[in-house]
């Protein structure tokens, strides 16, 4: 299922658990050009929901380097990388990008608890999201893990 999740300023999301976000919207403005500023401007967004259930978050980057104003949340990814699903996601954020963001690029975070074998399981994401961005010619900018155990950009391009 996939959500976007509006940030503060647009009026469109005025109730809800990410209602908190006018501390951190600044945040989003500012350019993402290099590995450290993926976590600061993801990091104080995905707040709480770190230590939950896993769940891939897109950051949609314009040709500027910086963050439009929603992020896009997809839950309940399956728990192993999967090419499928990686595909359909690559697919429909070259479309986002053809709509919203000529020359952008995208920030893929994968938030939330990976598993049994959580750095295994971040390497297989990264190698299958990269592949599939390659495949559909989306620019993927940075993969990052971001949970209980901590967050780290896990690839930057």
């Amino acid at each position: 299922m996939t959500n976007a999740r509006d940030l503060p300023g647009d009026g469109l999301d005025d109730h809800g658990p990410d209602d908190d976000l006018a501390d951190v919207a600044p945040l989003l403005r500012a350019p993402v050009r290099r590995p450290a500023d993926v976590l600061l401007a993801l990091v104080p967004v995905v707040g709480p929901e770190a230590g939950g259930p896993l769940t891939v978050w897109c950051l949609v980057l314009d040709a500027d380097d910086v963050p439009l104003p929603f992020v896009v949340v997809i839950d309940d990814p399956p728990v192993a990388a999967d090419t499928a699903f990686a595909a359909d996601l690559a697919t429909t954020l070259a479309r986002v990008l053809d709509e919203r963001a000529l020359g952008g690029s995208v920030v893929v975070a994968l938030v939330g608890r990976l598993g049994q074998r959580p750095d295994a399981c971040a390497q297989a994401w990264t190698d299958v999201l990269g592949a599939a961005a390659r495949a559909t010619g989306v620019p993927l900018r940075a993969v990052a893990a971001i949970g209980p155990r901590g967050s780290r950009v896990l690839r930057w391009w």
